[in-house]
């Protein structure tokens, strides 16, 4: 009974310490979504400490189409041609670095994927006066004319995109009041759609828009739930960028070193009269007519990536250990009148369990699973930019991708002690029709897991395992971050990870009163008067692992390697633990020799225990899973009066054979099996073995 009453301690214990590290928000913030007129809107709703609150709306649908793209592109194409040729047309250093610095704010303002832009034209502006005045510096000389009208064609094309109309929406556009009420929703809602929007509701359709969000705000508000909510999850836009990558592209022919002396000698013939230039000059005059400049651009490369708008039907994600395990989307876009369909999927698992995940989803590129069915030259050939041309040696298959940022926002939901912001195990799915998700931890109930196990070795009177054992613990993700490699090479289909994750593990046996104590004997005693005239005992390490009744373990993953292709995964371990074990005698020390007596002294012996092991585990499905596992153990026993027997190690060699059958859908019931050899190191031939049945216990779960 005493051992039972520890248990629930412990358990207590674990279970009431969570509770200690929530507390309310300083601000409420979440998401949520409407339709009109089959458009789909977002809403961002904040209160702040001070009860202010302020409501958001965008969009989703309206987003950067392909003339967008094109605009980017011809920009792209108006910088190359500048690199290509500023000194032939004459334009001077100080006018060109402020020409490529307007063009490059300019193309940096058009970002793939963003709902609305905002083109500057005071920088186009003076982009073409610049250009405008190299013009002026031709003219003199009637060879140039063919160098006008190119310049002139570069300013047509600012122009151009200088008037094309793009949406510009303030990036400042939430709205913010005291009185959250039904009213104050509705006004907000009604000059949103039709300043912003262009939609124009009438009073019923918004009276019943303003009701609905009214109260799903306040609903939410009100609401608290065992599962704290770790970040909303939101589509960003259905329409978004994809890129052919890597495309090869015809290599502009460039400026050679003669043609850049030319130039240089009409902007500044009097240059070859100074004493520096004259050695510049000479110099240069030794290299050969006709060879390329090294003069490196990044836009000069024969391998671009070429944008693809596609719209998104819909996007599955798998989060699983602080990860997001799975993506798999969904893409359509009408070719030749026929609906093509496109499906993208990740490579190994994507990072989400700190507060820069936001960030970091920009990074990551999510490839197409079956670009082949595009007909890629005539859909690139469509997307390159004007004066561009695609390279007919080049490939005829390319590579498709799109960036996950541009297709979803994981806004993290702050919260006192937190820094973890991954959700609990889940599949989602986000669409045009439903672009919010909340997710939320995993239930407090659920942090402590609680497994009994029943050793049937220990139905045997005579065996000393243990009838009934309980083990309780609790994980931790800790470094989810994971590479596609193994070992540091690198590998396409498997991934790799260091310390992923931390266990605390309690472990409680012997519960029944059969062999609860290890009963030592004369033949195990050392001389007293080789100990001071104290007692003292020789064991081996594998009897107290027998024969433990309780022990605490802290495990930690030092590197797991995931083969996708077979379902599997090996990982190394380590761990160290406090056992404690409960021996027994009833001999006394008198005249420096063993006596025995009628009073049976029971007592627990401390020790500790270091483990490495590794384990290779087969995971094909969520139902069921099993795995092999080999470990050592090397043990060091804390108290005078044991001492670890000299002729063998102070090491306990395991081999295991684990698996787990699901019984339902919500993984709140399990059942285990568990096989067990535990050897002696130094003689294999003292050894025992436990054949185990476990159960997956919700002990804390409340009824509904």
């Amino acid at each position: 009974m005493k051992d039972l009453t520890f248990l629930k301690t412990v358990s207590l214990f674990f279970i009431l310490l969570p509770f200690q590290s929530f507390s309310q928000n300083a601000e409420t913030h979440f998401f949520g979504s409407f339709v009109i007129n089959n458009q789909t809107f977002n809403y961002e709703y904040k209160l702040t400490s001070n009860q202010i609150s302020s409501l958001k709306i965008e969009k989703i649908t309206s987003v950067a189409d392909p003339d967008t793209v094109k605009i980017k592109n011809n920009l792209i194409v108006v910088n190359k041609k500048i690199d290509e040729n500023y000194a032939q047309w004459l334009i001077p250093n100080d006018s060109l670095k402020k020409i490529k610095t307007g063009l490059d704010q300019i193309i940096k303002s058009i970002p793939a994927g963003i709902r609305s832009i905002q083109l500057s034209n005071s920088e186009i502006d003076m982009v073409c006066k610049k250009l405008k005045s190299s013009i002026d510096l031709l003219k003199p000389d009637t060879l140039n004319k063919q160098k006008i009208v190119e310049i002139e064609s570069l300013i047509a094309n600012l122009n151009q995109v200088k008037n094309t109309g793009v949406e510009i929406i303030s990036p400042d556009n939430e709205a913010r009041f005291a009185a959250f009420t039904p009213e104050t929703i509705k006004s907000i809602l009604d000059g949103k759609l039709r300043n912003k929007f262009s939609i124009q509701l009438n009073e019923a359709q918004l009276n019943d828009l303003s009701q609905q969000i009214f109260y799903e705000i306040s609903t939410r508000k009100k609401f608290v739930d065992d599962q704290p909510s770790t970040a909303f999850l939101r589509l960003r836009s259905d329409k978004i960028n994809t890129y052919f990558e890597n495309v090869k592209i015809k290599k502009s022919p460039g400026i050679t070193i003669k043609q850049f002396l030319d130039s240089l000698k009409k902007i500044a013939p009097a240059l070859e009269n100074n004493f520096y230039m004259r050695g510049f000059f000479d110099q240069r005059q030794l290299m050969r007519d006709g060879q390329q400049s090294r003069r490196k651009n990044k836009k000069d490369s024969p391998e671009q990536n070429i944008a693809l708008a596609m719209k998104c039907k819909e996007i599955d994600l798998e989060f699983d250990a602080g990860t997001i395990k799975n993506i798999e989307a969904t893409f359509e876009m009408m070719v030749n009148k026929q609906l093509q369909t496109v499906k993208f999927r990740n490579n190994m698992p994507i990072s989400i369990t700190n507060k820069f995940t936001p960030e970091k989803l920009w990074n990551h590129k999510i490839y197409a699973a079956n670009p082949g069915m595009l007909p890629q030259n005539y859909l690139i050939k469509q997307s390159l930019p004007d004066g561009v041309e695609l390279d007919s040696a080049g490939n005829t298959h390319y590579d498709l991708f799109f960036r996950l940022g541009d297709l979803i926002t994981y806004d993290i939901i702050l919260a006192n002690y937190r820094e973890d912001y991954s959700p609990k195990d889940i599949v989602v799915k986000l669409s045009g029709q439903q672009s919010v998700i909340e997710l939320k931890k995993q239930e407090r109930s659920k942090i402590l897991t609680v497994k009994t196990y029943t050793d049937f070795n220990g139905l045997n009177s005579e065996q000393p395992n243990g009838l009934v054992q309980l083990e309780a613990s609790m994980s931790v993700n800790l470094r989810t971050e994971r590479s596609q490699s193994i070992l540091g090479l690198k590998s396409k289909r498997n991934y790799e990870g260091f310390f992923t994750k931390a266990d605390l593990t309690g472990h409680l046996s012997k519960i029944e009163e059969n062999n609860k104590y290890l009963p030592l004997s004369e033949k195990d005693t050392v001389s007293p008067s080789m100990n001071n005239g104290q007692k003292q005992f020789t064991l081996n390490a594998l009897d107290l692992y027998k024969y433990k009744n309780t022990g605490i373990d802290f495990n930690l993953n030092l590197y797991k390697v995931n083969f996708a292709r077979i379902m599997s995964n090996l990982q190394f371990s380590g761990a160290f633990g406090i056992w404690r074990t409960g021996v027994a005698d009833s001999l006394f020390v008198k005249n420096n020799s063993y006596i025995k007596g009628t009073t049976r002294n029971q007592r627990m012996i401390t020790s500790t225990a270091a483990t490495l092991s590794a384990a290779y585990e087969f995971m094909p499905e969520e139902r069921y899973s099993f795995k092999v596992c080999v470990s050592n153990t090397w043990l060091n026993v804390r108290n005078p009066e044991i001492i670890l027997n000299q002729n063998l190690k102070n090491q306990i060699r395991t081999l295991s054979f684990e698996g787990y059958l699901n019984l339902n859908t919500d993984n709140t019931s399990k059942l285990f099996f568990r096989w067990k050899l535990n050897t002696q190191a130094g003689d294999s031939r003292i050894n025992f073995n436990q054949v185990q049945l476990g159960y997956l216990v919700d002990v804390f779960k409340t009824s509904k």
